[in-house]
């Protein structure tokens, strides 16, 4: 006796250490999991870091409109004592000599020092200033959409993934209803094996049933623990954390037109947006190679002080310049660097057409999948329908002795995977509208719908 309550002891404590130290769940609904991944993920950070760096690139190039100020100084020793020599009489000799005997003045020996500021503004340049600081703006600008684009596409991976998790947790629970008939069934048959009502096959058949749907159960859960884990990794969660996510309403119906669609893509999708950015910036790289057709004018302004020597007495100087460099010649180099600039300019206008190609064949085949997906789901319905009322009839059957127990399992198969289709058509309307949102560039339905221009009738393609 004093074992056995041992052994009871031992075992309640080891079933309370799990039990704390077990990890809780992490409860999440999709626009929380969505502001996670937007806080943590690194892709998102490195983004903000390309916009931070072409911002300070931008303010540099602006600070080169105006002055610029240094401060100059030097010094210099000499280490040698070779003074200059004036010889008696070099000056005069009638009637006293001048210098009346030779003199030695300090020259190269004496140590000597600038110091001061400098003051220079550009004048003129070509338009060089004008036109890199103008490019500066546009890569700006395609740094910030890269940021929407990254932030479009975290945001599109993690609802896909979040659907997905709903999904196979729906197909593993009719998975798991569906396994507990065919163990109830396998039971069934076995007792009647048992008492010679059946032959072997129908026990093997139910069997070989039985195991069929553990597999599949087996492989459902394996394929939610990878979606887990991605999920885990994008909310910068430990991978193997457990998850509790907030089910989805159903979807509700997509309102925009494809002419609206388009025209939503055109201004808000990022790969579009970016693309217009940097043929701009070409465009202003090439103006920036042709500043160096024009001559280059500049103000320089300079104050220095300095000691004072025999051959310079003055202690302080300043000077005012103005100065002009003009390239004139040199072998073709500066039209090789526009022809260069404005072939990156035509290849980035190219760009942007085959980007408006590619988004616009983008959002018709999502919307094409919604309609779709809609129509699935209406005939998924009908079909279970039709499915329970077959599983009904074989179950009177079957305990009426008229249906064989082939014909039951058949119809719960059936009905089984229709159950799974249903579910799979659900859960594949609302990644219908995921891959919609997110072709247009606009990852929310109410903030699409709100900056949706009027209903108009279908027109052709649109091109940028």
């Amino acid at each position: 006796m004093p074992r056995v309550c041992l052994t009871l002891f031992i075992g309640l404590l080891l079933c309370t250490g799990v039990c704390v130290h077990s990890p809780p769940a992490m409860g999440f609904t999709l626009q929380e999991a969505r502001a996670q991944a937007l806080k943590v993920y690194w892709g998102v950070k490195i983004a903000q870091e390309e916009v931070a760096m072409a911002k300070a690139e931008r303010k540099s190039r602006f600070s080169n409109f105006f002055p610029q100020l240094a401060f100059n100084s030097n010094y210099t020793h000499y280490n040698d004592e070779t003074d200059f020599r004036v010889s008696k009489g070099a000056v005069a000799t009638n009637p006293v000599p001048i210098p009346t005997n030779d003199l030695f003045l300090p020259w190269l020996n004496q140590n000597t020092y600038q110091y001061g500021p400098t003051l220079l503004q550009p004048i003129f340049a070509g338009g060089r200033l004008y036109f890199g600081y103008l490019q500066s703006q546009a890569l700006e600008a395609q740094s910030q959409w890269d940021e929407k684009k990254m932030v479009n596409n975290l945001l599109s991976q993690v609802e896909t993934v979040y659907v997905d998790i709903l999904e196979l947790h729906g197909e593993a629970a009719v998975m798991e209803d569906t396994l507990k008939f065919f163990k109830q069934h396998r039971q069934d048959m076995e007792d009647k094996y048992k008492a010679g009502r059946v032959a072997i096959v129908d026990l093997l058949k139910a069997e070989a049933q039985e195991s069929e749907t553990e597999e599949q159960l087996l492989t459902v859960n394996s394929n939610l623990k990878v979606d887990e884990a991605h999920l885990n990794q994008l909310l910068g969660q430990p991978v193997s954390a457990v998850l509790e996510l907030a089910p989805l309403p159903d979807p509700s119906p997509v309102t925009i037109d494809l002419d609206t669609a388009w025209k939503l893509a055109r201004s808000y999708r990022p790969e579009m947006q970016a693309a217009i950015a940097q043929s701009n910036a070409a465009g202003y790289s090439k103006r920036v190679a042709e500043a160096s057709y024009y001559p280059q004018v500049n103000f320089t302004g300079k104050w220095y002080g300095q000691e004072a020597s025999p051959s310079n007495p003055e202690t302080e100087r300043w000077q005012l310049l103005l100065t002009a460099d003009w390239n004139l010649w040199d072998w073709g180099g500066t039209t090789q660097q526009v022809e260069k600039m404005a072939a990156q300019q035509r290849e980035a206008e190219d760009q942007v057409y085959l980007t408006s190609d590619e988004v616009n064949l983008e959002v018709y085949l999502a919307w094409l999948q919604i309609k779709t997906a809609d129509l699935k789901v209406e005939a998924i319905g009908r079909q279970k329908t039709h499915a329970l009322e077959v599983v009904r009839v074989a179950n009177l059957g079957f305990n009426a002795g008229v249906a064989t127990s082939t014909e039951l399992m058949a119809a719960e198969t059936m009905l089984s995977q229709v159950e799974i289709d249903e579910v799979k058509a659900r859960f594949g309307a609302q990644l219908a509208r995921t891959s919609f949102y997110h072709a247009i560039g606009i990852m929310d339905e109410q903030l699409a719908v709100s900056t949706a221009p009027p209903l108009q009738e279908p027109g052709p393609t649109p091109h940028p």
